[in-house]
């Protein structure tokens, strides 16, 4: 009965509390029983799941890379997969969140709610709808110093995930100001804040401000992170700020602190790298390393200290040790980590900088990029030299040839045969060393999938005998050598043989003899072919070195532009001009060099960043005053107006060029002669003076013609462009001088965009009858209009799938680099607004002058979002190549659009047919830059 009277007692009371809860009636007893609900039903709870996921991401962290660790648990990237955007714990905590704002809105805890819904958000990824919550409560609280401090705090940290640095800094200073007027209390808080501030500092890369917020945080923390994480990451700064003895001390706190196993490890390897650079008499780096390989605590971070081994080595040069150490560090990584990817990276780097091993390079390249997440820092970079590694790898190639050329064009005949003896003798040892590796891991692994199968001596049965296996090779080998296993094993040379019926076995003294001359045909075979490549003549070696000189530009131009890689630029830049002080670029690369380390002092403040922009930049001024580069350092609208003065010269261009196609023959004259006196010495005037004179040729005899061409030979003598048109029709006159001096003008009408106007009709039709039906054939119908539509592009020529012994093919899973009999060079435009007769017609000015023997056609389509100009036939790979060189450096003068909108390559039959539509285009443009384009 006392049991029964209880429980109706305990109900009763259960009963008037869900009645007061439901009632929802502001009074004291509400609120207290609200205050009690909201803070442990909810709250607590909701910060017990928060602070547990904030742990586990805490054992995500990554220091394996050379970045500095961020001061606070960072969110995870958003799983766009997940069936809730929050994931379930982070839906948990939403939850009780909503609770508190929904049901105990009496209490006193909404404020911390809202928070913890922002935080949620903020972990979440979802970082405009985190800022919107920490906004709501930094507006609804402004008499609360602590939660106003939180608030900013956290939406700062937001603000920073989204890359808005001024917003975070505005923030951050309102942050400042409260806990300057904020003297007592809340130091758990004000360190959050703290550490945020030093956070934005890492982030602007302002390390000395960093480390010193970063001081002050630490004397206010009351948890582990100080005596841990901060530690270690203010032991980065010290060491990025070159202050070695600071860092070290601190990594060694780190290391005496409960720290993780990785924070732990970490900074032993920090502090070894700091004391080596404080005195390296005292400290043999490379000893300390191979202890920690021994020791068994470090078993599972090996591949680290292999890396580490690795960088070492690299610094002394030994960089085929580094590679070795590198592979190892591979084996024993046994997880997909972040470390695979930084090893595949490193290798990759030390296989296309130092080994110059190109086709390796890729490979590791591709593997890093398989490897390391999309956010690791730099990773886009990365992606776009891996897909570029062809562009850059062919003209270090090209660098490293012509440099050897060069080397031995310096030898006399019997030292050039002597030297060229000695290195096909090294490179024919490696191929062996080579194929002996490759035998030996296959030897290893059947060993090893042999004995996993049965165990050695597992077996009474032979060939499960791994022991007896190789016991029974060995023999083998002492009779008959190593022997490939194939059929017929006993023939040494099977061709040899057969041809002559002689079936004998060979003892392998005869295979060692065979093998000798094997080896000395291929090296005398190498020998000879390297010598006829050897320039001898002074015209030759200027070649070379033009060649050495553009491919050290290309590659500059592509880190510094392509890859924003200021330091690499300037590694490249500064061998040009130590190699070659003065060229006709040495303006250009002077300035070059200012600009990147202008950049670099922008980006990583040192003086001596800034001493060296202001050398290159005095250097620019006083020795090259004249240029554009002088003019632009001078007045940075410089080049703006010059753009602009390009782009009212185009239009005008174009305007007389329509005038010109309408016949209105004096009009273009009286134009032309007007434009010189409005734009003095302006770049485009010969093809103004060029429009003139086909027009005076339209309107008057031949001697007005004639004038008008030697004038402009004489005015532009060196131009590349429009001096050899005319000189080649100054040619064809000559020729047939007697037609053209009889006529009442000099030029009759014919289609001048698409063949020579210098010919008669007939003559036209003599030249283009030559391959009229490989035209017709082959390309879509000549568009007379750019706003014509697309004609129907031919059926797309299946891509037959190479047998497994043919070269690799290069493919995008549509396009290919297979050989093609017919090619095309193209320009893609990518804008339907602006005509392309002037640029056609300047097309084929270029071709006129420059192959007018090779009866070259151009002609247009159009895609959804693209005109395509494209030339043709080339009837070989290296025809189109030759073309796509000299056309590519007049292109800016050919074309009369903006050069941001057009794009220029060659492609082969097979794949111009599939340039269906835009996105194929695009696809391809990818493809050619990645694959293709030297």
């Amino acid at each position: 009965m006392k049991f029964k009277l209880t429980y109706i007692i305990l109900f009763l009371v259960g009963l008037s509390l869900l009645s007061a809860c439901s009632t929802q009636q502001d009074n004291g007893p509400n609120r207290r029983l609200h205050n009690l609900s909201a803070r442990y039903n909810y709250i607590y709870n909701a910060n017990l799941l928060l602070f547990a996921y904030e742990n586990e991401l805490a054992q995500k962290i990554d220091v394996t890379t050379t970045e500095i660790l961020p001061l606070y648990i960072q969110p995870n990237a958003p799983d766009t997969n997940a069936k809730s955007p929050l994931g379930p714990t982070l839906e948990a905590i939403a939850d009780k969140a909503y609770a508190v704002i929904q049901e105990k809105n009496f209490s006193n805890y909404i404020d911390e709610a809202y928070m913890l819904l922002g935080k949620v958000h903020y972990y979440a990824g979802a970082y405009y709808m985190a800022a919107e919550y920490f906004d709501y409560v930094e507006r609804a609280y402004p008499d609360d110093k602590k939660i106003q401090l939180q608030a900013l705090t956290w939406k700062a940290r937001t603000y920073m995930q989204m890359g808005e640095a001024k917003m975070a800094e505005n923030l951050l200073a309102k942050s400042i100001d409260i806990m300057n007027a904020w003297k007592k209390g809340g130091a758990a808080i004000k360190a959050e804040a703290l550490a945020t501030l030093a956070q934005y500092n890492i982030q602007q890369k302002q390390y000395s401000e960093a480390f010193k917020n970063l001081t002050q945080a630490q004397k206010l923390a009351p948890h582990q992170l100080s005596r841990t994480r901060w530690n270690f990451v203010a032991a980065q700064l010290q060491e990025t700020e070159k202050n070695y003895k600071a860092s070290a001390q601190l990594y060694q706190k780190v290391i005496r602190s409960n720290a993780s196993y990785e924070l732990y490890f970490n900074a032993q390897l920090g502090k070894l790298r700091n004391q080596e650079l404080l005195d390296p008499t005292q400290i043999s780096r490379e000893k300390a390393l191979s202890r920690l390989l021994k020791d068994d605590k470090n078993a599972e971070v090996q591949d680290r200290i292999y890396a580490e081994l690795a960088k070492q080595a690299e610094s002394n040069r030994q960089f085929e040790i580094a590679q070795l150490n590198y592979q190892k560090g591979l084996a024993v990584n046994v997880d997909q980590s972040t470390q695979k990817g930084l090893l595949y990276l490193q290798l990759a780097e030390l296989n296309f900088k130092h080994r110059n091993q190109y086709v390796e390079a890729k490979l590791y390249y591709d593997s890093a990029l398989l490897h390391l997440p999309s956010h690791f820092p730099g990773y886009e970079v990365l992606r776009i030299k891996a897909e570029n590694l062809t562009y850059l790898s062919s003209r270090y190639q090209k660098i490293n040839l012509y440099d050897s050329l060069l080397r031995y064009a310096q030898l006399s005949d019997s030292e050039l045969e002597a030297a060229l003896n000695r290195k096909f003798t090294v490179e024919y040892a490696k191929l062996e060393e080579a194929e002996q590796q490759a035998a030996r891991q296959a030897e290893k692994q059947a060993a090893l999938l042999l004995s996993s199968k049965t165990g050695a001596g597992s077996s009474t049965f032979y060939f499960n005998n791994v022991v007896a296996l190789q016991k029974g090779k060995n023999d083998f080998q002492k009779k008959w050598g190593k022997r490939v296993l194939e059929p017929n094993w006993r023939q040494a040379n099977k061709p040899f043989l057969f041809d002559n019926l002689n079936l004998q076995e060979h003892s392998p003294e005869t295979s060692q003899t065979l093998k000798v001359q094997q080896k000395e045909t291929w090296i005398s075979e190498k020998v000879e072919l390297y010598k006829k490549q050897i320039p001898r003549s002074e015209a030759d070696q200027q070649h070379a070195h033009a060649s050495i000189q553009k491919a050290l530009l290309e590659i500059a131009r592509f880190y510094q532009q392509e890859l924003q890689d200021p330091k690499e630029a300037i590694l490249i830049y500064e061998s040009y001009l130590k190699k070659y002080p003065q060229t006709e670029a040495s303006a250009n690369v002077h300035y070059s060099l200012y600009v990147a380390y202008s950049a670099l002092q922008t980006d990583q403040p040192d003086p001596k960043w800034l001493d060296a922009a202001e050398q290159y930049k005095q250097t620019v001024l006083s020795v090259y005053p004249e240029s554009d580069y002088a003019k632009v350092i001078q007045d940075p609208q410089y080049f703006n107006r010059q753009q602009a003065l390009e782009q009212t010269l185009v239009s005008t261009y174009n305007s007389i060029f329509t005038d010109y196609q309408e016949k209105k023959y004096p009009e273009v004259i009286s134009q032309v002669q007007d434009i010189e006196k409005r734009f003095p010495g302006n770049t485009m005037q010969i093809q103004f003076d060029y429009l003139k004179a086909i027009s005076v040729g339209k309107t008057a005899k031949l001697p007005a013609l004639l004038t008008e061409f030697s004038t402009i030979i004489q005015k532009y003598p060196q131009d590349s462009l429009i001096t050899p048109l005319i000189k080649s029709h100054q040619n064809y006159i000559q020729q047939n001088f007697a037609l053209y001096n009889k006529r009442e003008v000099a030029l009759l009408e014919v289609d001048s965009t698409e063949v020579n106007p210098l010919t008669t009709p007939s003559k036209v039709i003599a030249q283009t009858n030559q391959k009229s039906q490989t035209l017709t054939s082959s390309l879509p119908t000549a568009s007379t209009s750019p706003t014509t539509a697309a004609p129907t592009v031919p059926t797309a020529v299946p891509v037959v799938i190479p047998e497994p012994n043919l070269p690799k093919i290069k493919t995008d899973g549509l396009f290919t680099d297979v050989a093609d009999k017919l090619y095309y060079y193209v320009v893609a435009v990518e804008s339907m607004q602006h005509s392309l007769s002037s640029s056609r017609f300047g097309i084929g000015q270029f071709n006129r002058g420059l192959y007018g023997g090779e009866n070259l056609k151009h002609q247009l389509f159009d895609l959804e979002e693209h005109q395509v100009i494209f030339v043709g036939d080339f009837e070989s790979l290296e025809d189109v190549e030759a073309y796509t060189e000299v056309i590519t450096a007049q292109l800016n003068k050919i074309m009369k659009v903006p050069s941001n909108l057009y794009k220029g390559f060659y492609i082969s039959k097979a794949n111009f047919d599939l340039l269906k539509s835009s996105q194929n285009l695009n696809r391809y443009i990818q493809f050619y830059k990645g694959n293709l384009e030297k």
